[in-house]
Formats: structure tokens, C-alpha cells, sequence
């Protein structure tokens, strides 16, 4: 089985780490499904709006750094505060560091 059909088959049960690696295949060029890279970013805001602490910091990178997606530090802003308000104090430092 590849690595992306594993993947694929993890994000079904929800879990975070096959979501990032999904997204990161797409980013980086290794794949060039799409589609598949738009769902396992559906659901890794599905999992961050749930209360992910790690998919909420997960897609405020994203956005940060423009991973798969345009760049844009106010919904990265947005991604951090979220964690941050569930008491995520690396989400709370990136957030302020933005601020400088």
C-alpha cells in the first residue's frame, strides 16, 4: 500500500497527522490531486472548528507560511487564536511574535 493510501485511510478516522501529510504531499509537489488535498483541508478545519488544538495550529501554519494555500497572516492569526484560547501556550507565543 503507498504511503498516500495510507494516509487517506487514517484521515477517515479523523487522524490529524495523516491530514497534515496529506496536505503536505500536495504542497510539496509530490501529488497533484487536488481534490484530495481539499478534502483532507475540509477536514482539518472541521477538526480544528471541533476543538483540535494541533488542527488549529496546524492550519495556522498553513496559512503562515502559505502551504497549499495563499498566504495569509490574518486567518493564520485567526488559527492561532483559537488554540490559543484553549490554552495553547506555543499557539499564544506564535501570536505574539506576529504582533512584532
Amino acid at each position: 500500500m503507498k504511503a498516500r493510501e495510507m494516509f487517506v485511510k487514517a484521515s477517515n478516522y479523523g487522524n490529524i497527522a495523516a491530514l497534515g501529510n496529506i496536505i503536505d504531499l500536495y504542497a510539496s509537489g509530490l501529488s497533484d490531486d487536488r481534490k484530495m488535498f481539499e478534502d483532507a483541508l475540509a477536514k482539518m478545519i472541521s477538526v480544528g472548528d471541533a476543538g483540535s488544538i494541533d488542527a488549529c495550529n496546524r492550519m495556522g501554519n498553513l496559512y503562515f507560511n502559505g502551504t497549499g494555500v495563499r498566504r495569509d497572516r490574518i486567518k493564520a492569526a485567526e488559527w492561532y487564536g483559537k488554540s490559543s484560547k484553549m490554552g495553547d501556550w506555543w499557539a499564544r507565543s506564535r501570536l505574539d511574535s506576529m504582533k512584532e
